[in-house]
């Protein structure tokens, strides 16, 4: 028996925001299958809950002081039903944006653009999640098509500043599509990507 098994949720919580893996093991072991069992209450698709289970252990882990957690089952479980409700909501717009083609039988270039379209949809969620510098910076060159020079100059940061950023979204931007099913969908994406600055 280990002796985390004994601490209270308050006691790991101190622990873990000093860094130790012990007490996120703990907080795991003791809370993952509940968690598991009510995503599986709102879905049915055990696979689904047990990445956004591991997902909010993994953000946990990362930034623990980012979510000031008072309570650790409260916080837990809310972030399941978050979790789940995201997942709802990005399976209903996919289902929407399907239903916008009234054909059954899509064309290559038909299914081409509703690809592009999902795939649009995933790096805009994954671009609202940077930090608001990065963000800005993404946006001035993406959306405004603004240069370095232009950025550096707007935001008063040094043009090195401003490629730092730029190259860390850039990298952003692939680790996530890594998670991409879909090996056509994926090689869309990295087309999206190389336009993107």
């Amino acid at each position: 028996m280990s002796v985390f098994e004994t601490y209270s949720d308050e006691h790991l919580l101190e622990l873990l925001m000093e860094g130790q893996e012990e007490a996120l093991t703990e907080i795991y072991q003791r809370y993952w299958q509940q968690l598991i069992e009510i995503g599986y209450r709102f879905t049915n698709d055990k696979q689904a809950v047990e990445e956004i289970v591991n997902d909010v252990f993994l953000k946990l882990w990362s930034n623990p002081e980012k979510f000031q957690v008072r309570s650790l089952p409260a916080y837990l479980f809310t972030s399941i039903k978050f979790g789940i409700y995201k997942m709802v909501l990005k399976k209903k717009r996919r289902k929407d944006l399907l239903a916008n083609y009234e054909c059954k039988l899509l064309t290559e270039e038909e299914q081409q653009r509703i690809e592009i379209k999902f795939m649009e949809e995933y790096l805009k969620e994954v671009v609202e999640s940077l930090p608001e510098k990065s963000r800005l910076i993404y946006n001035y060159s993406r959306n405004e098509e603004m240069s370095v020079a232009d950025i550096s100059s707007k935001m008063n940061m040094k043009t090195k500043a401003i490629e730092y950023h730029i190259t860390k979204t850039l990298k952003l931007l692939r680790t996530a599509l890594d998670h991409a099913h879909h090996v056509k969908l994926l090689l869309i994406t990295i087309m999206i990507i190389r336009s993107l600055f």
